[in-house]
């Protein structure tokens, strides 16, 4: 689960702003893709940066889901890094997923009766049902890697400790996506700056792979909380924790 290792800053010391640094972060993706494969070799583009922070005594529950039904690309050499700034244990919320759900189907992310992309699924109305995921835990400063299309999700902290993580997201330099604003990004600068490893191509690989467009679109926009809010029921129902009652929450 946790892959590798480093030494974080004291919590005073971090910042979204020092977090959002792409020197820093792509410096050490690459030299943990060195670890894998050779990195020259390597063409690799920065994706979304999320701070995820599920506060004690209650931090809200991420509903089960795949990346890819967010954000399809042409392919799917994508995958999301995790770095856990606290210690990640099995009763504050860790991330858990499905190995092997990577090479399977794209579930359906939308209502059940009205049609729009909520963002989530019930594995209990799938074949995952019964099935025991993986928790990803591990000490502050270990690593975790899931790929786009694996299911995964995390529970209530209802422990007595924060859970943080930074979520980076890259892609393969060839892999485009095919719906959000990146699609109108026309400075070659912007996009350079994107290239944790590698230079900007401009060349797109297309593969088969299986995709359901998140369209039509949350009548609700904003965070991925919100958007799974739109769920009409959910697998983490939390802990005597009323599904509508107000959330504490931060997902940036």
């Amino acid at each position: 689960a946790s892959l590798g290792h480093w030494s974080p800053p004291p919590p005073s010391l971090w910042s979204f702003t020092t977090l959002q640094s792409a020197a820093h972060w792509g410096k050490m993706v690459c030299q943990v893709f060195g670890w894998i494969v050779m990195t020259q070799f390597l063409q690799i583009r920065m994706g979304n940066f999320k701070l995820n922070v599920k506060a004690s005594h209650g931090g809200a529950a991420i509903q089960w889901h795949q990346d890819w039904a967010y954000y399809p690309h042409t392919n799917d050499s994508l995958l999301a890094i995790g770095i856990f700034i606290d210690d990640m244990t099995p009763d504050n919320g860790p991330l858990q997923v499905f190995p092997g759900t990577h090479r399977g189907r794209v579930f359906s992310h939308h209502h059940p009766t009205r049609g729009f992309f909520c963002g989530g699924f019930r594995i209990e109305d799938t074949e995952l049902a019964g099935k025991v995921p993986l928790k990803l835990t591990g000490p502050a400063g270990s690593l975790s890697f899931h790929h786009a299309r694996s299911v995964h999700g995390s529970d209530w902290n209802n422990s007595g400790t924060d859970r943080r993580v930074v979520f980076l997201e890259v892609a393969a330099a060839d892999a485009w996506p095919l719906t959000n604003a990146l699609l109108h990004t026309v400075d070659i600068a912007s996009l350079q700056e994107m290239m944790l490893c590698g230079s900007y191509s401009g060349q797109v690989r297309m593969e088969s792979c299986p995709i359901r467009l998140p369209l039509p679109a949350s009548p609700v926009q904003g965070t991925l909380y919100q958007i799974q809010e739109q769920m009409e029921t959910v697998s983490f129902s939390g802990k005597a924790v009323e599904k509508k009652a107000p959330l504490r929450k931060s997902h940036l």
